[in-house]
């Protein structure tokens, strides 16, 4: 332990004897909790990197990813320390309409790789890019063909 470092489970008090301009003497007591040095960082510098304690603030955090990211850089859920309240519809209120049209399209594209890989893919999905592709298999399937193992959620 350094020299002025105290143990964080401690608190430390200081007594000091002070004059006072007409000659009285007071004792002037201070107690301090110790404060230990820290540093923060964003959820996007945080990415990656996995730690025994894990305080987070998710008052800051934009939206479930954001959330996503702070919460699981926890090696342990009784390591991660939450400061304050927070807003839990931005991690109950759902994905955005965005985030579902991606997922959507990465299983049409996951459906279309399993087809391609099966030599069942028809030569009018001939694509390149995965927005022709989806195209073209919406051509041969209909505008509404969605694969089975597409989760109900989404």
């Amino acid at each position: 332990m350094y020299p002025g470092v105290y143990p964080c489970h401690s608190l430390h008090s200081t007594k000091i004897m002070c004059k006072l301009w007409n000659d009285d003497v007071v004792t002037v007591s201070r107690s301090q909790v110790c404060v230990l040095p820290n540093f923060a960082m964003t959820d996007y510098v945080a990415q990656g990197r996995i730690r025994p304690d894990n305080v987070v603030e998710l008052n800051n955090c934009k939206d479930h990813l954001s959330y996503y990211t702070c919460l699981s850089q926890s090696a342990t859920a009784a390591g991660t320390i939450i400061l304050q309240g927070f807003d839990s519809s931005k991690i109950t209120g759902g994905a955005t309409g965005y985030l579902q049209q991606g997922f959507r399209e990465l299983k049409i594209l996951d459906y279309v790789t399993k087809l391609r890989y099966e030599g069942k893919l028809p030569s009018i999905t001939d694509g390149h890019h995965h927005n022709t592709v989806i195209c073209q298999l919406q051509e041969w399937k209909g505008n509404s063909y969605m694969p089975d193992s597409l989760h109900p959620a989404i």
